[in-house]
């Protein structure tokens, strides 16, 4: 009897050991349906260009930064329930779960983080002030701006018109470009660039208006042009991320080079050129091609149009927002 008895404790003996679960350096996740406190900065270790995620109560902003070294933000409000689910709107459209891990890091869908002490506002930024303010102007107008002389040019959305707007009363003229319907404009002298949805080309008007005389193919849709002071040439941003220099004497393309993706207009700005891309502005040096200056517009989704009136920066935003602004240096 007493070997069977050793013989049955060896067994259950065995029995448990084999059942025991193998340990892995993998983090655990928390169990519990307690609510998982977002608040604060995270750090997205696997995002491409999503760099990090700031929660407060009711909204969060997301920190990106493209291969191009683009920086911009984007915020948007959230709803997190008590089940840990939560939408958002710049990584994914439909309810993701949170999940926390003993190690403190979460994950949002395909989106790991972890708590960060960096400042990715103070050091990827500089400031801007917000000058001057008009909301009822532009009226649903999601597309470029630019100079006129001393004064602003609008495109008018869905017509062949633009607006020369006087900055210092708001008054508008409007003038037709026939067969056009301009959709990023600037000009130089008497001569009107502009260019148009879905098209390829560059289109040169007079200011007094009427049909185009000249038409440059051979691009993609352009979204920013920015005419340089005191030279022929003009840089034009297309919408297959490259940069053109034309030559308006030449009536050609002279360079092209490739610059970022999805930025908006452009404007000349000290000796070199200003992009809009989101909430941010971008001084880029035409010369050695990189960004010299990052600034953002606080309080502004998306920057539809830029433009340079006598060194005062205006910027076309959403919420039919004209606003002239200070670059902090």
């Amino acid at each position: 009897m007493k070997i069977h008895s050793i013989y049955f404790i060896l067994s259950i003996t065995i029995f448990i050991f084999s059942c025991k679960k193998v340990e892995t350096d993998s983090p655990k996740q928390l169990s519990g349906n307690q609510k998982i406190d977002l608040r604060g900065l995270w750090k997205i270790e696997s995002g491409n260009e999503y760099k990090y995620i700031e929660f407060s109560e009711k909204t969060y902003t997301v920190f990106l930064e493209d291969e191009n070294a683009f920086k911009t933000i984007k915020t948007d409000s959230f709803i997190q329930n008590d089940s840990n689910q939560i939408q958002l709107k710049f990584i994914g459209q439909s309810s993701l779960l949170i999940k926390k891990n003993n190690d403190g890091s979460i994950e949002i869908g395909d989106f790991k983080m972890i708590s960060s002490i960096d400042k990715p506002k103070e050091n990827w930024f500089k400031s801007t002030q917000i000058l001057a303010e008009k909301t009822d102007l532009l009226v649903d107008n999601e597309l470029g701006i630019g100079t006129f002389n001393a004064q602003l040019l609008a495109c008018k959305p869905g017509s062949d018109d633009y607006y020369i707007i006087n900055p210092s009363n708001f008054q508008m003229t409007e003038i037709w470009m026939k067969g056009t319907v301009p959709t990023s404009i600037d000009s130089d002298g008497d001569l009107v660039f502009a260019s148009m949805s879905n098209s390829f080309s560059l289109l040169i008007h007079l200011s007094s208006g009427g049909m185009a005389y000249e038409e440059i193919n051979g691009m993609g849709e352009i979204t920013g042009i920015a005419v340089q002071p005191g030279t022929p040439y003009v840089w034009l941003y297309s919408k297959n991320d490259t940069l053109y220099k034309y030559h308006k004497n030449l009536l050609k393309i002279i360079s092209r080079s490739h610059v970022g993706d999805n930025l908006s207009d452009a404007c000349w700005y000290n000796d070199q050129i200003l992009f809009c891309k989101g909430s941010s502005l971008f001084q880029y040096n035409v010369t050695d091609r990189r960004i010299v200056n990052t600034f953002l517009v606080d309080h502004v989704g998306t920057i539809h149009g830029v433009a340079n009136v006598n060194g005062d920066i205006w910027i076309n935003a959403d919420g039919n927002r004209l606003m002239k602004i200070k670059l902090l240096q």
